[in-house]
């Protein structure tokens, strides 16, 4: 729990931290969101000019990045389907010994 000392100093701070304020500074600020695009509206990413050669090249980073990680899950995807069979393997495996066990038939 937060003290009343620390509750004063909070709220002061917060006074000082409101973000630019200059239409330079918003203009600066406005596409912090579009470093990666991956949570980006679609209106967001393509309202960008397409004459603006860093905007392009910014789209172009965000579908290089999401074709990346989309090759990443299918990856992993693969690799869980195969542990998953591999499981499967062994348990059946386990099965038939314990039944062989059980009838005599491992001796």
């Amino acid at each position: 729990m937060s003290t009343d000392k620390q509750i004063v100093a909070n709220r002061a701070n917060a006074q000082q931290s409101t973000g630019p304020s200059t239409a330079a500074g918003k203009a600066k600020v406005a596409s912090n969101g579009l470093t990666h695009g991956l949570n980006a509206t679609p209106e967001t990413l393509f309202a960008a000019n397409p004459e603006d050669p860093k905007s392009f090249s910014q789209l172009e980073r965000t579908l290089k990045m999401a074709a990346a990680l989309e090759r990443r899950a299918d990856k992993a995807m693969r690799e869980l389907r195969n542990l998953q069979r591999d499981r499967v393997a062994a348990l059946n495996i386990q099965e038939l010994l314990r039944i062989a066990e059980q009838t005599g038939l491992s001796k």
